[in-house]
């Protein structure tokens, strides 16, 4: 019987738990000032947004220009953030 039930709850703990959204990048930058400022103003909109770069820890800042720093928002937001941005960045 308890093995019955450990499998019902476990059953019951995946139906609970929130979907991952696919992430995906929005646009790209130079200048990880500039990214946080688009994430700003898609978070201000409602957007939630994160920011992905690869400087190695902070170590080599100048990394960021090789692949720049990303935003990413959920996949199903991307329209409406590049819209975004389209109006907030000109």
């Amino acid at each position: 019987m308890k093995h019955t039930r450990d499998k019902s709850s476990k059953r019951e703990s995946a139906r609970n738990k929130p979907k991952k959204r696919t992430q995906v990048v929005v646009q790209s930058f130079e200048d990880q000032l500039v990214a946080e400022i688009a994430k700003e103003h898609l978070e201000s909109e409602g957007v939630e947004a994160e920011i992905v770069k690869d400087d190695a820890g902070g170590m080599f800042p100048s990394l960021q220009q090789t692949g720049g720093v990303q935003v990413l928002v959920a996949e199903d937001r991307l329209d409406e953030a590049k819209k975004i941005l389209r109006q907030k960045l000109k």
